[in-house]
């Protein structure tokens, strides 16, 4: 969780390009030389634009949602990230004639993430954190509402607040997870973690089965479009493969376990955005 959450799928309705060369003054007062809007581009369903600007002259871009709110949206708002912040370039870009710039994704990771040699590829990404979490039972001691699960910090950070736990009296294997998704999304992959063993908790899934739900309302899942079991996880995480199905819900049901209690570390979804089937 180096990087910032970027802002939830299906927030970003178009992208404006500013221009902020100076004009009449040299950085202060700012409002002589006040941005100049150069054009909007509508974001499409899958997140991807393509668009043109001048060159050699300082530019930024800002993200704004879909009508009828037209508002910058914030990254970080998906998960448990800390710090939120505006999907706005807070620096200036620019480049000579004929250039040709790629970045993925609208946060701070943009420019440190590789871009892959078939373009396609990055419109596949864990879109997790961009998801509306639901558990089945909560522990009083991770009282974090599921947040934990998908936050990004499977790896990063100290304590179990990082992670769910279920309630203690209850069965454990009748506890669930849900993922709501606030626009439909095609999952190509669900990866799940076990909580590592090092944390002194006694809790190891060694099964779960993850059924993808086509819910117009986003509300109930009742529609099973595809389901499939995990076999035994891993605190590396366990990928549990589908055919590029179009969802709204994912519901993880933990089925077999070592424990009094069960658990995640931590849950992506591994998908791609558009308006589907």
């Amino acid at each position: 969780m180096d990087i910032v959450d970027a802002i939830p799928v299906g927030s970003a309705g178009t992208i404006r390009f500013f221009i902020d060369h100076q004009r009449t003054s040299y950085g202060f007062p700012e409002r002589l030389d006040w941005p100049i809007l150069l054009q909007e581009v509508p974001v499409d369903p899958d997140g991807s634009i393509v668009a043109t600007g001048p060159a050699n002259v300082p530019l930024f871009e800002q993200i704004r949602t879909p009508q009828p709110d037209y508002k910058v949206p914030l990254t970080g708002a998906g998960g448990s990230s800390f710090d939120t912040g505006a999907a706005h370039v807070a620096g200036l870009n620019f480049a000579p004639p004929g250039s040709v710039s790629t970045c993925v994704g609208c946060h701070a990771g943009h420019t440190m993430i590789p871009i892959p040699d078939n373009p396609n590829d990055a419109k596949w990404t864990n879109l997790a954190p961009s998801a509306k979490v639901t558990i089945s039972s909560s522990h009083p001691d991770i009282n974090n509402g599921g947040q934990g699960l998908n936050d990004r910090r499977v790896r990063l950070g100290e304590g179990n607040e990082r992670y769910w736990l279920s309630q203690p009296g209850q069965n454990p294997t009748n506890q669930w997870v849900e993922l709501t998704f606030p626009v439909p999304i095609k999952v190509r992959n669900v990866r799940l973690y076990n909580i590592p063993k090092e944390e002194g908790l006694d809790v190891q899934v060694q099964n779960a089965t993850i059924q993808l739900y086509n819910n117009s309302d986003q509300v109930t899942a009742t529609n099973v479009i595809a389901s499939k079991a995990s076999g035994l996880l891993s605190e590396s995480g366990t990928d549990v493969q589908f055919d590029d199905v179009w969802t709204r819900i994912v519901r993880i049901e933990l089925n077999s376990l070592a424990g009094d209690v069960t658990g995640l570390a931590e849950v992506e979804v591994i998908a791609q955005a558009g308006t589907g089937p």
